[in-house]
């Protein structure tokens, strides 16, 4: 049978301390990023340069904040709980965080909004740069 505890060299914390943080430090900050700004867009969805409050402009800070609060306060609890920090589940939540930003990135080009893309982009560069470490540690 086998045990529901991961072996101790498939935990982030097995990582070099570097390593380890800048594993944890990235993905938190993108998380904390995504978080905050859909909680900035649900209380002014003009915040980040919208011209006009349209319906649309609504309508979307309520679909990002569906998708970016929820995968925020997960990533949030599994980086911060040292018993969920495995390399698969924390890499699994990476790549599902930086594929929401690079289609953030695809829908701030399709709407010409520079700020959204680069902020996209950022917050997948933070997300991919640490699966490089978990790779290669």
């Amino acid at each position: 049978m086998q045990s529901a505890t991961p072996a101790a060299t498939d935990r982030v914390d097995a990582l070099p301390t570097a390593a380890r943080r800048t594993v944890i430090g990235l993905n938190l900050l993108g998380a904390a990023t995504a978080t905050i700004s859909a909680v900035l867009g649900l209380v002014n969805p003009g915040v980040f340069g919208a011209d006009q409050i349209t319906d649309w402009v609504t309508f979307y800070a309520g679909a990002y904040a569906a998708r970016a609060i929820p995968l925020g306060i997960v990533m949030w609890v599994v980086l911060l709980t040292p018993a969920l920090r495995t390399r698969k589940t924390v890499t699994v939540l990476a790549v599902v965080a930086g594929a929401a930003q690079l289609g953030d990135i695809v829908v701030g080009a399709t709407h010409g909004i520079p700020g959204m893309m680069a902020g996209a982009a950022l917050g997948a560069a933070m997300h991919f740069v640490s699966l490089i470490w978990l790779r290669r540690r």
